[in-house]
C-alpha cells in the first residue's frame, strides 16, 4: 500500500516543480514578448506560405506524370 501512493506523489512534485520553472520563465520573457510574437507570426505566416507552395507544385507536378510511364503499369 505504500507503493501506491509513488505515483501520485511524483506526479504532484514534477508538476509543482514544472509550474515553478514555467512561471519563472514567464516573468523572464514577458519583458520582450512584443519580439517573441512578432517572430512567431512571421514564422507561422511563411510556414503556411511554405505549405501552399508545396502542395501547388505538388498537384500540378504529380498530374504531369501519368501511369503509363511507370515501371509495370498495363495498358
Amino acid at each position: 500500500s505504500v507503493m501506491a501512493g509513488m505515483p501520485t506523489c511524483s506526479r504532484t512534485i514534477g508538476q509543482s516543480v514544472s509550474l515553478c520553472l514555467f512561471s519563472a520563465i514567464q516573468q523572464i520573457v514577458e519583458k520582450q514578448s512584443q519580439n517573441f510574437i512578432w517572430s512567431f507570426q512571421l514564422i507561422l505566416i511563411l510556414m503556411i506560405g511554405f505549405a501552399v507552395i508545396g502542395t501547388i507544385l505538388a498537384w500540378f507536378l504529380g498530374q504531369l506524370e501519368g501511369e503509363e510511364n511507370k515501371i509495370g503499369a498495363k495498358k
